[in-house]
């Protein structure tokens, strides 16, 4: 597994200018960066195979809405994706408003 500016080794460049637009930009935490698999096992890597379209893989260990929001207003002129997807699941929710509002809350799951 390597770690850059974005997670996935087949997309570091020396220059966002040489990314190839209109691809499917992908952020979130760590389900989105990958831990614990291999970068084609990434569901960033298997999104690209099965849609054929360039997915750019800005997942980072421990992202949380508001990290989230800010990475995508820096980076999407840069990488001007045909599409967005945000990892989305309780726990970002539950840290941005505990972080922020300061409403504390808890995780129930079943």
């Amino acid at each position: 597994v390597s770690q850059s500016r974005y997670r996935a080794t087949k997309y570091l460049a020396t220059n966002e200018a040489s990314y190839k637009k209109n691809g499917i930009m992908v952020l979130g935490g760590s389900h989105t960066w990958g831990a614990g698999v291999e970068n084609e096992e990434t569901y960033p890597a298997v999104l690209e195979k099965v849609t054929k379209e360039n997915v750019y893989n800005l997942g980072q260990v421990s992202f949380g809405l508001d990290q989230i929001v800010i990475a995508l207003l820096n980076k999407i002129d840069a990488f001007r994706p045909k599409n967005v997807l945000i990892e989305l699941h309780p726990w970002v929710i539950h840290r941005i408003l505990r972080t922020l509002a300061g409403i504390e809350c808890s995780l129930s799951f079943w």
